[in-house]
């Protein structure tokens, strides 16, 4: 595809996002599918029998810097089918806008699609998604029954209960649209070892409810299930990534607790309509889950926002992550006072939230957020300040 030389950026982006739409209008059996930096890096890895060096990091502390989160739901056997995926989807949106897919894509030896497969036809229009959620998914809904599957879909169907937040979510869809919610097997855990039996489920639901299009929020897994789903039985799929989290403001993936590792941005969810709906999805969670799931959800108000876009929260502290603003500052306190009453409760239940309480506040102290830790960053500042004893 061409596109006129005097356009901007966000004109072809919206222009590739329409035009993703017509793909998926007209044919059956379609597949969107993305390659972020995350499966290139560890495709790259097991290409050359090097995953060995595969760092998986876990969340040990609200404290510590390491907060990233390795590819979600792959093993070493799947490399090939993970490939075969990328190779014969029907749309590969090879994410080249972004600066390390950009400069390490061609060295992914078995990626060997056709010369007329779909994809993005140049970096500036990749990672479409975004934009498509942004200005295509509305209109798209409105017209075809569609399926959205993930972990965080049940938290989506729950929330849709709440006025407040049919309201917000209008924005992407209307309050007539045909829409199914299903969760994964198992909330999502091990799901190396159960791929095609979610696979299967997939199928089976989408079967069922005459589905015209699957929408998936899967990790790593959702490129093999997009493409050998569509292939094998002509339903669309659409590899929505970390767009379910987005509609429902999760500042942590589905039934875990720890900060997701970048936190993707529509509109805002109050704490006391997200741990309402939290809660009755996940009736099982213990204290310690709950306390931190709102940890979660406080560290998302303290991020710098723009919509339909993410923000890396690995490293909260950073400029670029970090926004002290009046609005978000005001969204905090306002959560914040909605924790307190609920952590009353989950003391009551498990006194030793208190220490997960504790380790929170030290850290909304470090970031000054707390008067307290204004109070510090102040003194700090002073003490810095060229010319003083």
């Amino acid at each position: 595809m061409n596109f006129n030389t005097t356009a901007t950026i966000k004109e072809m982006r919206q222009i590739e996002a329409s035009r993703l739409t017509g793909l998926l209008e007209r044919n059956e059996g379609f597949s969107y599918v993305r390659l972020g930096d995350g499966e290139l890096a560890w495709m790259l890895l097991a290409q050359d029998k090097k995953l060995s060096r595969w760092e998986k990091l876990s969340y040990k502390s609200e404290l510590q810097k390491k907060e990233a989160y390795c590819v979600a739901g792959l093993q070493e056997n799947k490399y090939y089918r993970l490939i075969e995926a990328f190779n014969n989807c029907s749309y590969l949106d090879r994410y080249d806008f972004q600066p390390y897919c950009y400069a390490n894509l061609g060295k992914l030896k078995d990626l060997s699609r056709s010369i007329t497969a779909e994809g993005n036809p140049v970096p500036e229009v990749s990672m479409i998604f975004y934009d498509w959620v942004r200005y295509e998914m509305k209109n798209y809904v409105s017209k075809h029954k569609c399926l959205f599957v993930g972990a965080e879909a049940p938290l989506v169907k729950e929330l849709m209960k709440i006025s407040s937040y049919r309201e917000k979510a209008q924005v992407i869809i209307p309050e007539k649209a045909e829409i199914l919610f299903q969760s994964v097997r198992d909330g999502g855990r091990n799901i190396a070892d159960k791929l095609d039996l979610i696979l299967q489920d997939i199928e089976s639901q989408a079967k069922n409810t005459s589905a015209h299009t699957v929408f998936l929020s899967l990790g790593t897994a959702a490129k093999i299930i997009c493409t050998e789903l569509a292939n094998k039985t002509g339903i669309r799929m659409f590899d929505f990534g970390s767009m379910l989290r987005a509609m429902t403001y999760s500042g942590s993936p589905g039934y875990q607790s720890h900060p997701s590792s970048h936190c993707p941005f529509i509109f805002r969810v109050s704490l006391h309509d997200f741990m309402t709906a939290w809660e009755k999805t996940n009736p099982n969670s213990d204290p310690i889950n709950k306390v931190c799931k709102m940890h979660s959800q406080l560290r998302f108000d303290l991020l710098r926002k723009t919509p339909f876009s993410s923000v890396d929260n690995t490293q909260l502290n950073s400029e670029n992550a970090l926004d002290l603003s009046k609005e978000n500052i005001n969204y905090f306190y306002s959560n914040y006072y909605e924790y307190k009453k609920r952590l009353k409760c989950l003391i009551d239940e498990d006194v030793s939230v208190l220490t997960c309480h504790h380790e929170f506040k030290q850290l909304i102290d470090f970031l000054g957020v707390s008067k307290y830790g204004k109070f510090k960053k102040l003194i700090k500042k002073l003490i810095n300040k060229p010319g003083s004893a």
